[in-house]
């Protein structure tokens, strides 16, 4: 997809999370979500979670480039909620691939992110990075 996504495209089912989605993604250039994702991202990698697929294939490079600029936990830890319920609903079917490409460079430079290391006080993230992969390499046996 190299234009931006449409209404349509976030907004599939018309729940309140694609909706809200919607509002702050809709018309937004890769720059302008990944600062959105950079600033606030337990706001806005919620709405990631819920976008539909062609919108979330659209927006994994902005989700990319903000990992790799981080250097704090707070964007890997609003990010794996965001896959978690991609993956439990069964919507990680575009972008499988750079989900994964993703969640390996979060294992493999754990060290860049500057916090506990827990998320929600409690979650090690770098274990649970390592379990989500797993997890959906087990359901897409094409790109284990």
């Amino acid at each position: 997809m190299t234009s931006l996504p449409t209404a349509n495209e976030i907004n599939i089912y018309d729940t309140l999370d694609e909706i809200r989605a919607c509002k702050y993604f809709l018309g937004k250039t890769i720059a302008e979500a990944e600062r959105m994702l950079a600033e606030l991202p337990d706001y806005h990698y919620a709405d990631f979670a819920y976008m539909g697929p062609k919108a979330f294939e659209f927006y994994m490079q902005a989700v990319m480039n903000c990992v790799k600029a981080a250097t704090d936990d707070d964007v890997i830890g609003a990010l794996y909620t965001a896959i978690t319920i991609r993956l439990i609903m069964n919507h990680l079917t575009l972008g499988t691939e750079r989900v994964l490409d993703m969640i390996d460079y979060i294992i493999e430079h754990f060290d860049q992110f500057k916090g506990d290391g827990l998320y929600m006080g409690h979650m090690d993230l770098q274990a649970s990075y390592t379990q989500l992969r797993d997890q959906i390499r087990a359901q897409s046996p094409v790109l284990s």
